[in-house]
């Protein structure tokens, strides 16, 4: 299932289980997923502009073109991730994500 359309603004998503969920095109901007399980997602094209990550479990995810301008990447793991995510570079905190 692609969710190009999918609208999530705002959500509320902290601690959430979506490991393999597809959120392919969705839009996760101001999105809370603070402590969020995303393992293996795919978030490819998703925006997750300003989003709060803190904590959350990215590892093997699919994020080609994934936009995460602002997103705070405090404690997010992103090891193993597939693709190459957009607005990396001005994401909060990346100095601060687990990477591998």
């Amino acid at each position: 299932m692609h969710n190009q359309s999918m609208g999530l603004i705002r959500a509320s998503l902290r601690g959430a289980v979506l490991d393999r969920a597809d959120l392919s095109g969705a839009d996760l901007g101001r999105a809370d997923l603070e402590f969020a399980k995303l393992r293996g997602a795919r978030l490819d094209g998703a925006s997750l502009r300003a989003a709060l990550l803190g904590g959350a479990d990215l590892s093997g995810a699919s994020l080609e073109g994934t936009y995460l301008a602002e997103a705070d990447l405090t404690g997010t793991v992103l090891t193993g991730i597939r693709g190459a995510p957009r607005g990396l570079e001005r994401a909060r905190n990346l100095d601060r994500a687990i990477r591998g």
